[in-house]
């Protein structure tokens, strides 16, 4: 008779549902342990801890995969309380590099017989082990190994359970190393871009090599440095700027084949020596123990190498890393412009100059200029952006806040033309945007963007400027004028065209003053245009400006077309007003249209 089958038991369901919603609770503490800091190490650290713990084994660790070296790094570890941590290293036949490279996960109940631990002192190896896989995508980031002393038995819901928290520790150090490389990448962007700055304002050529060297070990801590220029006449590469602890001493010059500099020279690619004393293309007549560790990087101007920057290092100084080669790797090609335009400076007559400096800064400041205007359900929009001159100092910006339901308009222009008002609008830009937020009034944001632009304004420069802060479906609108020609706002119901008054002076000139602002509603059909002095102070060949008047007539005469129209007409009015005589002033225009 066949026998019957069997089912389980109420207490054994009742323990089973147990411990499914014991190890759910677990896992719901593993992903709020994991989520509650992006710091790389403190994330490791809390994966070791918290798998050990809530997977009761001996010990548990997390080896990072170098998978191009095929390389494992112990990056941390947790030990039960009576436990004593011994030192571990992976071997490359051994169980966590075959799961790295595979991407599999093994278990091994009882090591005893298992072929992996063939010919491994017992005291060398676990009773029973864990490794699971860290996987991201089809990457494999590590791997978590859980060791016990005795046999242990991974039961299928075990199993499950144990990959399910490898996937998330997965994401969780994923999601650290992302920050980490974006917090990283954020401060080199920022310290490239301070010593830009910094190297870019030096014309004359000895003050911009030292100053370029000094900044150069700067970035990588570097305690002395070096230029090397190419020099045809003779053949040599000339040291031109040494920096640091070899400043009083002799610098020989070097042949293009001789050394890491020439090395450099010739191939056009980055050099890390990290004990000169021992490396075999060391320069004999070099005394020893003048350089410990140095980086050494090609300057090209184009595809043609002018010289070498090397950066050195003590011996007990860290070694250089890949992540320092591209840092002054990136840094070379900014240096390589400075130097250029340092030379071109020094040959070239100065409107020369300036005609190749102002090519590139409007180029530039184009890219700060919106190329396309947000669509904003229920509004048309349109603006227009003139120069005078290669670059200017009159701009204009458009932007969501407080997640699209309300918006930043922006029109501003500062006193004087060219490239004084260009570098003044990149500043006096960049303070805006950072002191605009949705949190804060329109008032309050122009005070507070007013200060900030006192403490660094010089030779008296300002900027007018109109900010408004406008919701979309209500029509309400809030703006400060700073000293700002008055917007013109335009109601559909009572065809009547308005100034929006001025609530302040301009920016730069007293960082203790107070703005107002004013309140209001636009109906469908109402508009408002706001615009720059280029406009009403256009002069034609006989020095009559366009004026108020012929701004205001082309508006009420093109009430009733698109913003886009109405753009268009401005601007064929204004030109047919000039005629031959060159734009004597840079040109903003922006009109937002309800509906």
């Amino acid at each position: 008779m066949a026998e019957e089958p069997s089912f389980p038991n109420q207490a054994q369901t009742e323990q089973a549902l147990q411990l499914q919603n014991a190890r759910l609770a677990a896992l719901q503490q593993v992903v709020l342990g994991l989520t509650s800091t992006l710091e790389l190490s403190a994330v490791l650290a809390r994966v070791a801890e918290m798998a050990q713990t809530l997977a009761a084994s001996a010990h548990a660790h997390i080896f990072l995969y170098d998978s191009q070296h095929d390389e494992l790094t112990l990056a941390a570890s947790h030990w039960a309380a009576d436990q004593t941590p011994i030192s571990l290293k992976p071997r490359r036949s051994g169980i966590t590099h075959s799961v790295a490279r595979s991407g599999q996960p093994i278990f091994i109940e009882d090591s005893t017989a298992h072929p992996f631990y063939a010919g491994v002192p017992r005291s060398d190896r676990p009773g029973a082990l864990a490794c699971l896989p860290l996987a991201k995508g089809k990457g494999i980031l590590g791997t978590l190994n859980l060791g016990y002393w005795q046999p242990y038995h991974f039961d299928p819901e075990t199993r499950a359970f144990l990959d399910l928290m490898a996937k998330h520790a997965a994401i969780a150090i994923d999601n650290a190393r992302l920050y980490a490389a974006a917090t990283l990448a954020a401060s080199e962007l920022r310290r490239l871009y301070d010593t830009s700055l910094d190297i870019t304002s030096q014309l004359e050529i000895s003050k911009l090599l030292d100053l370029i060297i000094r900044r150069a070990a700067e970035l990588l801590d570097g305690e002395s440095g070096n230029f090397y220029f190419y020099d045809k006449t003779t053949n040599e590469l000339v040291p031109r700027a040494p920096f640091g602890q070899h400043t009083a001493e002799r610098v020989e010059r070097l042949k293009p084949d001789e050394g890491a500099t020439g090395r450099v020279f010739l191939s056009g690619q980055p050099l890390v020596v990290q004990d000169h004393d021992a490396w075999e293309g060391r320069v004999a007549r070099i005394p020893r123990g003048r350089y410990g560790r140095v980086l050494h990087v090609p300057i090209k101007h184009g595809e043609q190498v002018i010289g070498v920057m090397s950066v050195n290092r003590s011996k007990s100084a860290p070694v250089y890393t890949d992540d320092d080669v591209r840092l002054l790797s990136l840094f070379a090609p900014q240096a390589a412009i400075a130097i250029e335009n340092a030379r071109l400076y020094q040959v070239a007559v100065e409107q020369a100059r300036l005609e190749r400096e102002l090519d590139l800064a409007r180029t530039l400041q184009s890219g700060l200029i919106p190329r396309e205007l947000p669509q904003i359900h229920g509004w048309d929009l349109a603006a227009l952006w003139r120069p005078a001159r290669e670059v200017g100092g009159d701009f204009y910006d458009l932007f969501p806040l407080s997640r699209a339901t309300r918006y930043g308009l922006l029109i501003a222009d500062v006193s004087d033309k060219g490239m004084p008002a260009a570098l003044f609008m990149t500043l006096a830009r960049a303070i805006l945007r950072a002191s605009v937020t949705a949190a804060r009034t329109p008032a309050h944001c122009i005070a507070h963007a007013n200060r900030l632009i006192c403490a660094d304004t010089a030779n008296g420069m300002f900027v007018t400027l109109c900010f408004a802060q406008f919701a979309p479906r209500s029509g309400e609108m809030v703006y400060v004028n700073a000293g700002h020609n008055p917007p013109l706002l335009y109601r559909k119901r009572t065809d009547h065209l308005s100034e929006l008054a001025r609530t302040g002076i301009a920016l730069g000139v007293d960082d203790k003053i107070a703005f107002g602002q004013r309140r209001l509603l636009l109906a469908r059909g109402d508009f408002i245009l706001f615009y720059t002095d280029g406009v009403t102070e256009a002069i034609d060949a006989g020095e009559h400006e366009f004026g108020m008047e012929r701004l205001r007539q082309v508006v009420l005469e093109n009430h009733r077309a698109s913003t886009t129209e109405i753009l268009t007409a401005l601007e064929k009015a204004v030109r047919a007003f000039v005629g031959a005589a060159p734009q004597s002033d840079d040109i903003a225009v922006v009109i937002v249209k309800r509906l």
